[in-house]
C-alpha cells in the first residue's frame, strides 16, 4: 500500500513540477511576443513619415523611411514608386559617375519590380520611363 501511496505521489509531483514549469514559462514567453508584437512598426505610421519627409523635399530620409514600409510590406505600392524616383533624384545630383550609376540601377531595379507588380498604375510606367 505504501508503495501505491509513494508512487502517486512521484507522479503527482513530477506533474505539479511540469505545471509549475509551465506557468513560469507562459508569462515569460507571453512578455516576449507582446514586446516583438510592439516593437514592429506600424506601415501607416511608417508610409505618413515617408510621406511627409517626401514633401519636404528630405529625399534621403523618404528614401529611408520608404524602404522601411518595404521591410514590413515588401509588396507596397507607394513605396516602391517612390523609391524608384527617389533613387533617380538622388543619382542625378550624386558627386561621382559610379554614385549616378549606383542610384540609377537601383531606380531601375525598383521601376522593373513596380511595373510587373503594378502594370496598371500610371506612376509604375512613369519611373519607369
Amino acid at each position: 500500500m505504501s508503495e501505491f501511496i509513494q508512487s502517486n505521489l512521484d507522479n503527482m509531483s513530477i506533474k505539479t513540477l511540469q505545471l509549475t514549469g509551465i506557468l513560469i514559462l507562459i508569462p515569460f514567453f507571453g512578455g516576449v511576443m507582446l514586446q516583438e508584437t510592439q516593437a514592429q512598426p506600424n506601415k501607416e505610421e511608417l508610409l505618413e513619415q515617408a510621406s511627409e519627409y517626401f514633401s519636404q523635399s528630405q529625399e534621403s530620409e523618404a528614401l529611408k523611411a520608404y524602404l522601411d514600409v518595404l521591410k514590413v510590406d515588401g509588396d507596397n505600392f507607394e513605396s516602391l514608386w517612390h523609391i524608384s524616383l527617389l533613387h533617380a533624384r538622388i543619382g542625378y545630383r550624386a558627386e561621382s559617375k559610379a554614385q549616378m550609376r549606383e542610384y540609377y540601377e537601383q531606380s531601375l531595379k525598383y521601376a522593373e519590380e513596380v511595373l510587373q507588380k503594378y502594370p496598371e498604375e500610371g506612376r509604375s510606367h512613369f519611373v519607369y520611363a
